[in-house]
């Protein structure tokens, strides 16, 4: 038989246990089981044995239920709240009683408040005229970058064969997304048509502003590519760095990686598939293997003066630090004019 649970999946019963006998609080029972595979409950008691012992007194708030059971009326008490009587343990405790497997499960409890909306507040003015100042670096990126020494290179373990994957299914909005974030890549120069023999998936990811990033699965070209071994960044000694100071200021790249272009003779390698049509990028796309150590390669050669002085980069964050608030604006200037 199907037995449907209360969170609507079903359960299946091949057997039942005939006549079981079973005891409560001292009280003997007897009933006819269903075998089923419960993860958390020796046993329910269904409407079955509620309605053979009907009728009954039930007072929810103490959690008890009285009724007659063999010429006698008994009373079955469940398990009482005793969150005041929980005694406190240490970390170290815990962490014993993991090794042990003592754990059962750990729950992490908050409230859930109805928070307001931040309200943005005002720039310092000297911040605001620096801001003011260098307006035109948070536009947003388009066409390829004018810079062409900082590239990014896709090469491939010799002998490796061109690939072409088929595009995944989408949703007609998924679709919609696709299309719309293909024709601004195109009109900003991003991307091209290609006829290239390579063709990786597209696929959306949801950024933390709740935005769709259009990326692409490149898990098999990357496989084929020659690791890039630049070191990255140790974010543990990066806040060993900032020590004393006591202001801070981050900025994170806008579109940070599409600043960056692919080298000509590797554009076609970043081609991709969508559900109407097979492009490659201009620019580094996000998802490459080499990608982030090229970013990172780039931000330390282009931060350099002030590197471990007033600045610490990760991929495309950037920190800047100082103890007093005049060296601070005059670093973020010094920032501002380096990008």
């Amino acid at each position: 038989m199907t037995v449907k649970v209360a969170d609507g999946a079903q359960l299946f019963c091949t057997h039942e246990a005939v006549n079981c006998s079973w005891s409560v609080h001292g009280q003997l029972f007897t009933t006819t089981f269903k075998v089923l595979p419960l993860t958390c409950y020796d046993a329910i008691l269904g409407m079955e044995w509620l309605e053979a012992y009907s009728p009954m007194q039930i007072q929810w708030k103490e959690k008890w239920l009285s009724f007659s059971h063999q010429n006698s009326t008994i009373r079955l008490h469940g398990v009482q709240d005793a969150v005041v009587d929980v005694n406190a343990i240490t970390v170290h405790q815990l962490i014993a009683m993991e090794k042990q497997d003592l754990v059962w499960g750990i729950v992490e409890l908050y409230s859930i408040e109805q928070r307001a909306e931040p309200v943005a507040q005002a720039l310092h003015p000297e911040i605001q005229e620096l801001v003011t100042q260098f307006a035109d670096l948070f536009d947003e990126p388009s066409g390829t970058p004018l810079n062409s020494t900082l590239t990014h290179s896709i090469p491939l373990v010799p002998g490796i064969q061109p690939f072409r994957l088929k595009p995944y299914r989408y949703t007609p909005s998924q679709k919609d997304e696709i299309e719309k974030q293909v024709a601004h890549l195109l009109k900003s120069n991003m991307i091209q048509e290609s006829t290239s023999p390579f063709a990786s998936p597209a696929l959306l990811v949801k950024k933390k502003s709740g935005e769709w990033r259009l990326c692409v699965d490149y898990r098999r070209l990357n496989a084929y590519t020659v690791k890039n071994k630049f070191p990255m960044p140790i974010v543990e000694e990066l806040f060993e760095e900032l020590y004393g100071a006591a202001w801070f200021t981050t900025l994170d790249l806008r579109s940070g990686f599409h600043q960056i272009k692919v080298t000509p003779e590797d554009q076609y390698k970043t081609t991709f598939q969508t559900h109407h049509g097979h492009y490659e990028y201009l620019v580094m796309p996000y998802g490459l293997t080499g990608a982030p150590a090229t970013f990172q390669s780039i931000m330390n050669h282009v931060l350099a003066p002030l590197l471990r002085k007033c600045v610490v980069a990760f991929i495309d964050d950037i920190l800047i630090y100082s103890q007093t608030y005049t060296e601070h604006v005059y670093h973020v200037q010094l920032v501002f004019q380096l990008l």
